[in-house]
């Protein structure tokens, strides 16, 4: 019987799945077949569900975020990785939301794993950022982002300066329209909206460098505003916040999911396509043959109100998939993992997994083995919500790839107040993964511990933070575009079940020490050290100004309220100066213990760096 729920979603209104009663099968009713056994977890059951794995306490175990129903509402939990396979629930700090779409980011550039969610409480709909504050709790940032369901999220740098810009899509709060929108990220933790992609809810969206030209694409899904069917589209990124919609020959669908990964291992990203189309269920393996998408007819159970995820589940370094969702339109619910020859060809492992729909499912090596575990959520048979954690136990662990090597920067032209510095290295190689399948992960900060231009989102020793390809793709450069200063920067290999190498010695670079192209018209600016930081009683700023010209130097908080101006417009000579914060704000009241923002203006220059306070 079709579900209340989907049909009131595809009418236009968004509410969550009805109540239901019963409980999942236990493990001795259906032991998994192959190399994964079931593990029930402490787990809420949830359906309307989205889930997603991150180590947001450093500790190097990945801790679990789930949103969904309940069967009496909606929840929306942490799960503390305490080793071991014992997860603890940690106090509730969020709305609690179903038909949702949460990310771990780290948006602010600290080191640690900030959230992005989206969903519908009983009464209303949000779109929040959470900031990790460090201690276990997560703070809301208010940033400005319109309410929405039955939505989409995805982090990823559209602009090429380094930090985490958003793509959000889904049904605006009460049903008031749909929308899919690119937030740059300020830097100064505000965002902005840069453009409108096709306005869709019921959807899916990623970012991923699918034609390896060195900045992030998008795929998008989902069903268009005002009755206009199912969408599915690639957007090429053009610069400048414009995306190209580069008509791709995709089956249409909504209330799906698309996937970028490398599944023939040739070093660019093919697609995994699943979803509701106006002729029936789809699931579909689209190749990507230099920039044009055929389609494998791949031999897959073709699902709708799915979930679709790649990931080398095997550990023979290539990405297999599963899928979970409806063989019948809103009924008969199924799950199933394919296996990769090696060459995009897949085959029916026949590992029993429970048949679930409307939910999401997710790849971790939850206990820290060596392998991807498999976390199910969704609707079983009776809409029914279900969460359970399969293990792998392929009894070989995965290798840790071997690390890239020859790292070199180069600084080119100027344009727009920014240099653009390209970073290169030589592949890394690994035991399982081919070489041309690794992706990379780079990152760049103001010092060698920092990640505070561009996030790696992984520890210094490697340890993956996030289950993701590396954030440049299958690319050997990458080019960013900073301002004036010195940077520290390091870049890893990641195969094909996620994990990370070591990083490569620590790189140092320089850009335009002395002086900016005389275009620009204006003194150079250099935020040259802060020390010691992190601080408790002061911190002094250091700063170069290449000739006289007005200075101001303010500290903001990374939600982008001013704290405490240092400088206020005066003109100060060439040479290197530097001035002191001691951690008070503008009334002499001592600031809280976080990270704060500084921010020099000389002769209409900027540059900004992080400062961690300690109390």
């Amino acid at each position: 019987m079709r579900s209340a729920t989907v049909t009131a979603l595809l009418a236009g209104s968004v509410l969550v799945c009805g109540a239901a009663t019963g409980s999942p099968r236990t493990p001795d009713e259906h032991p998994a077949a192959a190399a994964f056994s079931y593990w029930g977890g402490p787990f809420d059951h949830v359906s309307a569900s989205s889930v997603d794995w991150g180590d947001f306490d450093g500790d190097d175990d990945l801790d679990l975020l789930l949103t969904g129903w309940v069967g009496g509402g909606g929840v929306a939990w942490i799960y503390r990785n305490d080793g071991d396979l014992s997860f603890t629930r940690l106090p509730d700090m969020f709305p609690h939301v179903a038909n949702s779409s949460v990310k771990w980011g780290d948006s602010d550039g600290d080191g640690d794993l900030d959230i992005l969610l989206t969903g519908n409480t009983t009464l209303y709909w949000v779109s929040k950022l959470y900031r990790n504050d460090g201690s276990g709790m997560f703070v809301d940032t208010g940033a400005p982002l319109p309410g929405v369901a039955a939505s989409s999220v995805d982090w990823g740098d559209q602009d090429n300066d380094g930090d985490l810009d958003m793509i959000l899509s889904g049904v605006l709060d009460q049903n008031t329209g749909r929308i899919a929108r690119v937030y740059r990220n300020n830097s100064d933790g505000t965002f902005t909206n840069v453009t409108s992609l096709a306005s869709v809810g019921i959807s899916s969206t990623s970012w991923g460098d699918y034609d390896g030209d060195g900045d992030q694409d998008l795929i998008l899904t989902g069903y268009l505003d005002a009755g206009g069917g199912e969408s599915s589209k690639v957007y090429r990124n053009d610069g400048g916040g414009v995306f190209t919609d580069i008509a791709a020959p995709l089956a249409l669908v909504g209330n799906g999911m698309s996937a970028w990964g490398d599944c023939d291992g040739d070093g660019d990203l093919d697609l995994l396509h699943t979803g509701l189309s106006a002729s029936g269920m789809v699931a579909k393996v689209y190749r990507n043959d230099g920039g044009a998408f055929v389609d494998l007819a791949a031999p897959l159970l073709a699902v709708g109100v799915s979930s679709a995820t790649w990931a080398d589940a095997d550990n023979d370094g290539d990405l297999n998939i599963h899928l979970e969702g409806t063989v019948v339109a809103y009924q008969n619910p199924a799950s199933k993992l394919y296996l990769n020859d090696g060459l995009g060809s897949f085959t029916d492992s026949g590992v029993f997994l429970e048949p679930v729909w409307w939910g999401q499912a997710a790849w971790a090596d939850a206990d820290n083995d060596g392998d991807l575990d498999l976390l199910e959520t969704g609707a079983r048979v009776g809409d029914i919500p279900f969460t359970a954690l399969y293990l792998n136990d392929a009894g070989t662990p995965n290798s840790l790839p071997n690390g890239p090597a020859n790292l070199s920067a180069t600084v080119g032209a100027w344009s727009n107040g920014a240099f653009q510095v390209t970073f290169s290295w030589d592949a890394g190689s690994d035991a399982e993964t081919a070489t041309p399948g690794l992706t990379y992960n780079l990152r760049v900060g103001h010092t060698p511990a920092s990640n505070d231009v561009m996030p790696s989102m992984s520890s210094t020793g490697g340890y993956r933070r996030v289950v993701r390809r590396g954030n440049v793709d299958h690319n050997l450069s990458w080019t960013l575009h900073l301002p004036p200063g010195t940077y520290s920067w390091s870049v890893q290999a990641i195969d094909a079940a996620y994990a990370g190498s070591t990083f490569a010695s620590k790189q140092t670079v320089v850009v335009a020490p002395v002086s900016v192209p005389d275009e620009t018209q204006h003194s150079t600016v250099a935020l040259r050290a802060i020390e010691p930081n992190p601080f408790s009683a002061a911190a002094t700023i250091e700063f170069e100004v290449a000739r006289e010209a007005p200075v101001t130097l303010r500290v903001h908080d990374v939600g982008g309220r001013l704290v405490r101006t240092l400088i206020d417009g005066a003109s100060w000579s060439a040479g290197r100066h530097n001035a002191t914060w001691d951690g008070m704000d503008e009334n002499g009241r001592p600031t809280p213990a976080g990270i704060y923002l500084c921010t020099i203006d000389i002769g209409g220059v900027r540059d900004q760096r992080r400062v961690a306070r300690l109390r």
